[in-house]
């Protein structure tokens, strides 16, 4: 008999596990597009925000395959109010209202990053660096600025 997909998990879900293992910070990764690591983000960001806890998130872009190569891809995300992001990419798209708390001194092939707090939630592109000592340092930011 085929699974109900609506169906509540019979046992913990991936958030479950994460604070059970005292992580602060957690990466998702994928190694091409349509992996599946924006629908792993959606639903932790889903049930951070049905748990009403405090996160912050940002994206580190993939390398973009040849045929891509004119557009440097973004992840775009449904966030909701409250959640605390890093991104590069305009902040006046895809509905989300957004409140600029602070601009880094990190760029990327779309600008400046800057630190917003969702004041209104929708979708918007989330584009961090491809550096990691500049992705580190940006992840040590979000965790002050959002309270950890």
């Amino acid at each position: 008999m085929p699974s109900n997909p609506s169906k509540e998990p019979n046992g913990p879900i991936l958030l479950d596990r994460i604070v059970k293992s005292e992580c602060q910070r957690v990466a998702v990764l994928g190694l091409h597009s349509h992996a599946g690591t924006r629908t792993v983000l959606a639903s932790l960001i889903r049930e951070l925000h049905r748990r009403q806890w405090p996160f912050a998130v940002t994206s580190a872009p993939r390398t973009p395959l040849e045929e891509e190569a004119e557009s440097e891809p973004a992840t775009r995300l449904a966030v909701p109010a409250g959640a605390v992001l890093a991104t590069s990419a305009s902040p006046d798209q895809g509905g989300a209202g957004l409140e600029l708390l602070e601009m880094t001194d990190l760029t990327t092939g779309r600008g400046p990053v800057g630190i917003y707090r969702v004041e209104s939630g929708g979708e918007v592109d989330v584009h961090g660096p491809d550096d990691p000592d500049a992705m580190e340092a940006l992840v040590k930011r979000l965790g002050t600025v959002s309270g950890g």
